[in-house]
C-alpha cells in the first residue's frame, strides 16, 4: 500500500473517531439537558455519604397521579433554616425516603405540618432517601454543626438495618458500611464495580457522565438484574439478624452522644394492615438498650395513609405522622424512657 492510500485510510479512520466522539458529545449534551430542564435530578454523588440531595434543586413528580413539587434548600434539605426564636425548640429528623417524602409536596410534608401544629417547635427534615443508619448518623456528624439542633428524631424503617451492612445501592454507587466490629467503612467502588457499565473507565463515566449514569440505571440495570440481587444478597451474608441489631444499636449510641435522641418506628404498610407489633417492639428494645425514647406510627398508621402502589405515606399520611409525633413531643423535648 502506497503511502497515498495510508494517509487515506488514517483520514477515514481519523474521521470516523470524530464522528464517534462528536456523537457522544451529543448524546451527553442531550442527557445534560434532559436532567437540567425536563427531569432536573434531586439527587448527587456524595464521595463520604455515597450520595445526599442536591442544593437548591426543584422537580415535579407525579405520583400515582398525583404532583408532587419537591424542593431543596442551600442546604440540599427539605425546610427551611431560620433563626429559632426564645423558647422554639429546633428538631432534626433523621431517615430515609420516608423522611424525606418526595411522594408529596413541600407544604404537606409531616416536618412541615408538625412544625405548623407545635409553633414551639422548629422542624429541620434532613432525611434521604436509601439512607441506612450508618449514613444517617454521618449526615449527622455533618450536619449538627450548621443546624445546632437541640433534639434529634431518627425515623427507623426496617431495611435501614440491612442498609448498615451493604456497600452499595444498586441504583446510585457504593456507599459507607459497617464491618464485623461496627467500624464504618469508607466507599469502595472496587465492590460497585461488578454492577458497572462493562466498559473501560466504567467507574468515571458513572461518576460524571449523566448519559452514562441513565444508560446503567435504565438499561443495563435490567440486563444484570437478577445477578445484581445476588450480589447484593451476597454482601450481607455474613451477618445474622441479631449483629445487624447489634450494629444498629451502636449507631444509635453515637449519634445519641451528637444530640439528644428520639427513635421513631416507621412500620411497612404490610404491618399496618395486619397490626404486626414485631418490628417495633424489637424497635422499642433497642431504643430502651441506649437509653432514649421511642415512638411506634404503627398505632395511627391505617392503609389508606398510604399510596395504593408506592409503599410511601400520600398526603393525609404525612398528616397522621405529624399529629402523632405532635401528641407525643412534650413541650420540653423528649427525655429517654
Amino acid at each position: 500500500m502506497g503511502r497515498k492510500a495510508i494517509t487515506s485510510v488514517l483520514g477515514r479512520l481519523a474521521l470516523i473517531i470524530a464522528s464517534f466522539v462528536l456523537a457522544l458529545v451529543l448524546i451527553e449534551v442531550a442527557a445534560r439537558g434532559f436532567v437540567a430542564f425536563v427531569k432536573p435530578n434531586v439527587m448527587l454523588l456524595d464521595p463520604v455519604l455515597g450520595w445526599a440531595h442536591r442544593p437548591n434543586a426543584k422537580r415535579t413528580y407525579y405520583i400515582e397521579g398525583h404532583p408532587a413539587v419537591v424542593e431543596t434548600n442551600e442546604l440540599g434539605l427539605r425546610s427551611d433554616l431560620g433563626s429559632t426564636s426564645p423558647g422554639v425548640t429546633r428538631i432534626l429528623v433523621l431517615g430515609d425516603s420516608f423522611v424525606d417524602g418526595m411522594e408529596v409536596s413541600n407544604h404537606d410534608l409531616f416536618s412541615e405540618v408538625l412544625d405548623e401544629l407545635r409553633p414551639d417547635l422548629e422542624v429541620v427534615n434532613a432525611g434521604v432517601g436509601g439512607y441506612g443508619t450508618v449514613q444517617q448518623f454521618l449526615y449527622l456528624k455533618r450536619l449538627q454543626p450548621v443546624v445546632g439542633a437541640d433534639k434529634c428524631i431518627l425515623m427507623t424503617f426496617e431495611n435501614d438495618l440491612t442498609d448498615n451492612i451493604t456497600p452499595i445501592l444498586d441504583g446510585i454507587g457504593p456507599r459507607p458500611f459497617l464491618d464485623e466490629n461496627g467500624r464504618i467503612q469508607p466507599l469502595e467502588w472496587a465492590t460497585f464495580a461488578p454492577l458497572l457499565l462493562p466498559v473501560p473507565g466504567a467507574k468515571w463515566l458513572h461518576r460524571h457522565s449523566v448519559a452514562a449514569y441513565l444508560f446503567r440505571n435504565r438499561v443495563w440495570a435490567r440486563v444484570i438484574g437478577g445477578d445484581s440481587d445476588l450480589y447484593v444478597e451476597g454482601l450481607r451474608a455474613a451477618f445474622s439478624e441479631d449483629d445487624q441489631w447489634r450494629l444498629y444499636e451502636s449507631l444509635v449510641s453515637r449519634m445519641r452522644d451528637l444530640c439528644p435522641l428520639s427513635i421513631v418506628a416507621v412500620p411497612r404498610k404490610e404491618y399496618v394492615r395486619s397490626q404486626d407489633k414485631e418490628f417495633g417492639h424489637r424497635l422499642k428494645q433497642a431504643a430502651e438498650a441506649v437509653g432514649v425514647s421511642f415512638v411506634d406510627l404503627l398505632d395511627d398508621l391505617r392503609p389508606e395513609h398510604f399510596y395504593e402502589e408506592d409503599i410511601h405515606w400520600n398526603v393525609d399520611g404525612h398528616r397522621t405522622v405529624a399529629e402523632t409525633l405532635g401528641r407525643q413531643i412534650p413541650k420540653n423535648g423528649w427525655e429517654a424512657s
